[in-house]
Order: C-alpha cells, then structure tokens, then sequence
C-alpha cells in the first residue's frame, strides 16, 4: 500500500501562468497522481501520487507540452 508519497519535480521552460496549467492539468489527468503544485518562479512541480507511477510517464508528459524535466526526487 502506497503511503502518500510526494515527488518534486524541476520543470525547464515554463514562463507564465498558461505554462503552469498545462503542466498542472496534463499532469492531474495521470490516474496515479491525487494533486499537482505548481511554482512558477522555482520551476517546482510537487506531485502528491495515489498509486505508484514511473518517472518515465511523468517525463514524458510533461515533454509531450514542450518542457524538459532536470530532475525528480521524493520529497
């Protein structure tokens, strides 16, 4: 059983408040996330997940909007 694990991911590229929410939202409809924390201004991306997810399936959604991922850690 997965016990509320949170990942924070840095998130290259985004520039504005629209950049947030497509990342944020493509990022909400991953069956395996419960919430996404967008902050702009440190490239930040916290993930609270429901059920394990790869860091391959995040990668790539988030590349499929035209960012880049530097990194993805538990938090």
């Amino acid at each position: 059983m997965l016990k509320r694990i949170k990942k924070v991911i840095i998130v290259n590229g985004m520039h504005c408040e629209h950049c947030q929410k497509r990342v944020e939202n493509a990022l909400s409809n991953l069956r395996e996330i419960k919430s996404v924390e967008v902050n702009l201004e440190n490239k930040k991306v916290i993930i609270v997940l429901k059920k394990e997810i790869e860091d391959e399936k995040i990668r790539q959604t988030i590349a499929n909007l035209g960012y880049s991922v530097e990194s993805i850690d538990l938090l």
